[in-house]
């Protein structure tokens, strides 16, 4: 596959730059099959138990957008605009947690002249950020220290703000604070919103949650996802890694075989793709890896053949109970490709905004739904559907390859 085989032309009215208000009245294009297409509201969700399934296991994302960009001012007077993407050598949730000094790999804006040296935030508060690396990626390796006594995460309430998608083209709002976050994130670290989730108000959360069976997990959503496929389309992409974090007793929930699955979003359908291949790594090499990587399921495929994922969550549980039996968590990163090839196993619909033109997530769309996502995203434009991240919502049901 080429990157060309993932274009598509999206004009700029069909650019969502705001979010509608109440959220909940995004329009939501259901997809079963080759015309089998619908329209709905997302508060359709509410009251439309088919939609969903009732008694369906409903999969979210509870990652938090952290205020991740930072302004600071060179000596000369120069402005840089420091985008906080990842810390080095340690989890997210502990730099955020921690009052040391801590090294991040950055995206700097601004930053052509910066070549040694340090700089000081914009606002008065101690908080210096010195250059420790500049990266063949053009990525900046910054150690972050601060004179306040706090966490990290605390300070970046008050110092930073929240990075918008660059494609929405316009400054963070104070309301921002709001509507980029979904109502149930939980755990800060991601630096892009898991979009799918922003359409739920808690109203249709509630009454979600009142036939469904709600599980959460952790993926911390990186700026790579936003990264186009270069030349050579999926195969040649380099992709980023994000932190994924799953509880037991969502394993528990996954260990349960025969039950309807729905995905809330890529980053829950990739947080549990990665769990297979991470249990199927672990089994076929008897080491818990710490990272599934981009091609771990073409390499892995004969010893994930025949396991689902019921079979794969209840090994793992028996794994951990024979090494600790008071495990609460999993926690691993994963730099997944999920592209046409790739047969999904955790779930059964996902619901997802529609995305960029040439970006990994419409790979993991045609590996969803097959090629057929191009009539629905023809389909949604010519129904004047709202694109990317503050835009409308399609709910699909998966294809088999």
């Amino acid at each position: 596959m080429e990157t060309t085989d993932y274009h598509y032309d999206l004009p700029d009215e069909h650019i969502a730059r705001y979010p509608v208000s109440p959220r909940s009245d995004a329009r939501l294009l259901s997809w079963k099959a080759p015309g089998e297409v619908a329209h709905h509201r997302v508060r359709d969700l509410a009251t439309s138990f088919e939609l969903l399934g009732v008694g369906t296991q409903v999969w979210h994302n509870v990652s938090r957008v952290i205020r991740a960009r930072i302004f600071a001012r060179r000596p000369t007077g120069g402005l840089l605009e420091v985008l906080l993407l990842e810390p080095v050598d340690q989890p997210v949730e502990a730099a955020l947690g921690s009052s040391a000094p801590s090294v991040w790999r950055c995206m700097v804006r601004g930053a052509k002249r910066w070549t040694t040296g340090s700089v000081q935030a914009t606002q008065d508060i101690g908080v210096t950020m010195s250059l420790v690396a500049v990266e063949s990626s053009g990525t900046r390796l910054i150690r972050l220290e601060w004179t306040r006594e706090c966490p990290l995460g605390q300070l970046l309430d008050g110092l930073g703000t929240l990075p918008l998608p660059p494609y929405l083209e316009r400054d963070t709002e104070p309301e921002d604070d709001v509507r980029y976050q979904t109502i149930y994130a939980a755990a800060p670290g991601s630096v892009a919103a898991p979009t799918a989730g922003l359409h739920f108000d808690a109203e249709v959360w509630s009454s979600i949650q009142a036939y469904a069976s709600v599980h959460a997990v952790t993926l911390h959503v990186g700026a790579g996802t936003f990264k186009p496929l270069g030349d050579g389309g999926w195969a040649a992409h380099h992709m980023h890694v994000e932190q994924v974090i799953l509880g037991v007793s969502e394993l528990e929930a996954l260990a349960i075989s025969g039950v309807r699955r729905v995905a809330v979003g890529t980053t829950s359908l990739r947080s549990l793709e990665s769990f297979f291949w991470w249990a199927v790594v672990w089994r076929a090499t008897g080491c818990r890896p710490n990272e599934v990587k981009q091609w771990d399921w073409i390499q892995y495929a004969a010893d994930g053949e025949g396991w689902t994922l019921a079979g794969a969550a209840d090994w793992v549980l028996q794994a951990l109970r024979a090494e600790d039996g008071d495990t609460r968590q999993i926690a691993f990163a994963t730099g997944i490709m999920i592209a046409p090839g790739y047969r999904i196993r955790s779930v059964q619909a996902l619901l997802t905004n529609f995305h960029q033109p040439q970006s990994t997530l419409l790979c993991l769309v045609e590996a969803f739904v097959g090629p057929h996502w191009r009539a629905i995203y023809s389909t949604a434009l010519s129904e004047g559907y709202r694109f990317l991240s503050f835009g409308d919502a399609s709910l699909l049901e998966r294809q088999e390859p």
